[in-house]
């Protein structure tokens, strides 16, 4: 079985990012939104998203994780890489919790991008 949790590394501590059912709960009573709504925001790179899945990832392994606790290691995350990578590291957390599945469409459009490409117009001279 694989593991269920993403491993991150942020200003040199390991932190072990993986989603519950109740952290997510009151990551959407924070939020004021469903937790697709969150994930959908996060797309778009909202801090906010950012902050409150952090949040929830750092709470099932840590229950006493504060919201400003999260935001202080978010600020301390966005210091050492670009947002793209935070926002593809909560992705990931949440594809190792089992909430997120990868989408076969771009698994599909990566195979076709290795396949042999045919050259011409199949005719030969």
């Amino acid at each position: 079985m694989s593991r269920r949790y993403h491993l991150v590394t942020i200003g040199g501590e390991e932190y072990r990012l993986r989603y519950g059912r109740a952290p997510l709960i009151d990551a959407q009573t924070k939020a004021g939104k469903t937790v697709g709504q969150i994930f959908g925001a996060l797309v778009i790179l909202d801090l906010e998203a950012m902050q409150v899945l952090l949040w929830a990832a750092l709470r099932t392994e840590n229950p006493t994780t504060s919201y400003n606790q999260a935001g202080e290691i978010l600020d301390q995350w966005m210091e050492e890489t670009h947002l793209v990578e935070i926002q593809e590291a909560l992705n990931e957390a949440a594809v190792a919790s089992g909430l997120l599945v990868r989408d076969r469409i771009e698994e599909d459009e990566e195979d076709e991008e290795s396949a042999p490409k045919a050259s011409g117009s199949g005719q030969t001279k």
